[in-house]
């Protein structure tokens, strides 16, 4: 084996290890709340907003509802979505029994709960 050929096999083996390493390591969500304020309106528009977990998206969609409705309005619609490291695009977030996030409720205690 002359030195080309060496180099070569170190390169597939760097090569090799990282494949293995990344589909060894673990994969980390990441999750998105999309607001969609003014829905009804000429000035709609998209704001959307890293959460760590559906349950702090929850509250936050809690929070917002609340102060929407003080105020008189409820011109707004959420959606959650996720991808994780091996996905390069975000996908529509379905909890158990393919519930959207905004089908769930929240209780004082902050647990989520599915509907019926």
């Amino acid at each position: 084996m002359d030195k080309k050929d060496d180099s070569q096999l170190k390169v597939l083996a760097s090569q090799l290890e990282g494949q293995v390493c990344k589909e060894l390591r673990p994969v980390k969500k990441y999750y998105q709340l999309m607001v969609f304020a003014g829905v009804f309106s000429a000035e709609a528009r998209i704001n959307r907003y890293p959460v760590p977990d559906p349950k702090t998206a929850l509250i936050i969609i809690d929070i917002i509802l609340s102060e929407f409705r003080q105020m008189g309005n409820d011109d707004c619609l959420f959606s959650l979505q996720y991808k994780d490291d091996l996905d390069e695009d975000w996908k529509d977030w379905q909890g158990k029994g393919g519930h959207s996030i905004c089908e769930y409720e929240i209780n004082e205690n902050f647990i989520m709960i599915p509907p019926i």
